[in-house]
Formats: structure tokens, sequence, C-alpha cells
């Protein structure tokens, strides 16, 4: 049976993440903020004003560092984790790479996920609950009874491997079974919580 996966990216928190700082550099047409904005809102981007910077501005440097996280609208991810997205077919989604100025050594890549699909089934769907502005959350806490399903069309199957559905907050990003598998392959389940979503073919 197909599948497909999701992932609530607040849970990617962990202690010391608001401590990183993403900017731009230089010269944009639209702020940060107006960037985020227009993600939340579904709307298109111009690429080249996507932050550039990463930077910690905390007193000591998480150990062991994340290999994944969220701010805001965006995720950040390790080297080896942007080379896996970096094989699939993301859309008009992004991967590049961060400038990390602090003295850990460490490096980083941005994620703008930015593909969408209409392909959320929500009659059928039971693990839900109201978001912000008219949008649903992931019932997380549903799934993990076991009690809770989030059923997709067939819609999820063709396209993009990482998307976001207009019918949700952009904190829930969907990945297709090819992609999740092979970030599963990394070791990434206690950073990287997936959600089993059934297709309804």
């Amino acid at each position: 049976m197909k599948k497909a996966y999701a992932t609530d990216t607040l849970d990617m928190s962990f202690p010391g993440s608001d401590n990183f700082i993403l900017s731009q550099v230089g010269e944009h047409e639209r702020s940060l903020a107006q960037v985020a904005g227009a993600i939340a809102e579904g709307k298109a981007i111009d690429l080249n004003d996507l932050p550039t910077r990463l930077e910690f501005s905390g007193p000591d440097l998480p150990k062991p560092m994340p290999r994944i996280f969220a701010r805001g609208v965006f995720l950040i991810v390790a080297p080896d984790v942007a080379e896996v997205l970096s094989r699939f077919d993301l859309g008009v989604g992004h991967v590049w790479p961060l400038e990390c100025s602090d003295p850990g050594g460490y490096a980083y890549f941005g994620v703008y996920v930015g593909e969408e699909k209409s392909s959320w089934q929500r009659e059928k769907s039971t693990a839900k609950r109201p978001g912000h502005k008219g949008k649903f959350r992931m019932d997380c806490l549903s799934l993990k009874r076991g009690d809770g399903s989030v059923v997709l069309g067939p819609e999820a199957l063709e396209g993009a491997d990482l998307w976001v559905e207009p019918s949700h907050s952009t904190v829930l990003a969907f990945f297709s079974e090819g992609l999740a598998e092979a970030l599963m392959d990394l070791s990434l389940a206690d950073e990287l919580p997936f959600w089993e979503c059934q297709i309804d073919e």
C-alpha cells in the first residue's frame, strides 16, 4: 500500500533552538518578516529574498548539534540531510547553504518548503484540530494513541516529494514515501518525528 508521511515542525524544537537566528545579508526587495508572511499565506516568493545567514546568540552551542530543526517557516538542516533532499523533487521549494559565521565550526543549509498540493481528505482524517486563521493542525496526541488518522488523496503521489497543504498551517510538512525513507536512513527519528499518512486511492 502506498503511503506518505507528515511532520509537525513545532515538534523539532530543542533547548536553545531559539538562539539560532536567521537573517538576510545585503539589500532585499522584501524583509524577512514579509517573506515569512508570504510563505505562511501560500504566496510565491523571490528566492533572492531568502535568509542567507545563521547565527547563534546563546552562551553555549547545543551538544550534540541538531541535524534538522525549524526556525519559523524554514527548516535548518545539516549537510547530510541537505544532500538527501537535493536528490528529490522539491517543486518550487529550495535548499541553499547558509553562512554560519560563529566560531562553532558548524555548517547548515536552509530549506524552503514551497510546493503545495491539495490532497488532504478533511472528512476522512480524524487526527485534526483547529489551527491559525481557519487552517488545521495535526492532532499528534491522537496519532500517538493510535486512534486518529491523516488521509490524503491520490494527488499526494504526484509531483514533488516535499510539500505543504493549503488547508494546513505551514508548520506541517508532507513527505513522499521515498524521501521519508531516505531521511529515516539517516537515523533522524529523535529529531524528525514522522507520522504515516494513508493514501485513499
